[in-house]
């Protein structure tokens, strides 16, 4: 990116980070109630704290799963020379 557009570079890239961020802490919810419900459905008599802890343990798992397959490609990205 030339120098002249830097600040419009780094404010897209501020303003992409902040609708990430959203996006991410509302898949994480989403993923989240998902599996408390499906705990739920399961194990009818499950307490409220079972199917809170479940449902967090599902969606860590899913986000921990994309992370790493973040990190596994952050290996296939090639050095560009200027």
């Amino acid at each position: 990116m030339p120098h002249a557009l830097y600040s419009d570079g780094a404010a897209v890239m501020n303003t992409l980070q902040q609708i990430a961020g959203a996006t991410g802490t509302a898949v994480a919810i989403t993923l989240m109630i998902q599996g408390q419900k499906m705990h739920t459905a399961d194990h009818p008599t499950a307490s409220i704290e079972e199917a809170l802890a479940s449902g967090t343990n599902y969606a860590f798992y899913f986000i921990a799963g994309i992370a790493f397959i973040g990190l596994i490609s952050t290996f296939f990205v090639k050095k560009v020379k200027i």
